[in-house]
């Protein structure tokens, strides 16, 4: 039995920095190596790795049912 129902709609961006600061934001994913053209992992903390950048919310809204 659903007792009530609430709808939402946030307005994100990613940003440039890590979840973890010990990563400068330059600190690419993979980098390529230059002599076998293979893709091998940087230095990332285990935390970047995981969950990438920040976001940040821009703007968020609760929605009416008529908008869904």
């Amino acid at each position: 039995m659903v007792l009530s129902r609430a709808w939402c709609e946030a307005v994100v961006q990613r940003g440039i920095n890590y979840v973890d600061p010990v990563n400068s934001p330059e600190t690419p994913v993979k980098k390529i190596n230059m002599k076998s053209g293979a893709l091998e992992e940087t230095e990332l903390s285990a935390v970047n790795k995981a969950f990438g950048r920040k976001f940040n919310i821009v703007s968020f809204r609760w929605l009416s049912p008529e908008e869904v």
